[in-house]
């Protein structure tokens, strides 16, 4: 069994870490522990993965992996600060698929999005002010506060 591990481990194919993900949920089937760093390990190397196509079924191939190896409450908030970083560092892309995001995950995708509306918001903002629109039209616009178009004005 450890040799087939290596061998899926070293594959070209992305479905390799689906079939590594029903290894792993026999290996640990009892042990909680155990799962949880089957499953850091799958979603760390998944993160990660730069071969072949693996990016273009990373959100799927999560997901899968999300309930497949599911771990207790407590383990899964450290999960999620242990990987976000690493999501944040590759920049995973979020929305390329139709399929939803992973339980795990969602939370860290929603801050990331949340935070590139943000900045998108405020580029908007300064490309208005630079055109010389009214700071009523821009809050009316962009829907910020007077207090963040004055951030960003002190930014100029």
């Amino acid at each position: 069994m450890d040799q087939d591990e290596e061998k899926l481990l070293l594959s070209d194919n992305p479905f390799a870490y689906a079939v590594l993900a029903g290894l792993y949920m026999i290996k640990s089937r009892k042990n909680a522990s155990k799962r949880y760093q089957y499953k850091r390990r799958l979603m760390e190397l998944l993160v990660k993965d730069q071969k072949v196509d693996a990016r273009g079924y990373a959100g799927v191939l999560l997901y899968f992996i999300d309930y497949l190896l599911e771990v207790p409450t407590d383990m899964k908030e450290a999960l999620q600060e242990e990987i976000e970083p690493m999501i944040e560092e590759e920049g995973i892309p979020m929305g390329e698929t139709e399929f939803p995001d992973s339980p795990t995950l969602k939370p860290i995708y929603d801050k990331i999005r949340k935070e590139g509306k943000k900045e998108t918001t405020k580029e908007i903002a300064l490309a208005m002010l630079r055109k010389n629109f009214a700071d009523e039209d821009i809050l009316d616009v962009t829907g910020i506060t007077e207090k963040e178009l004055n951030d960003i004005k002190s930014e100029l």
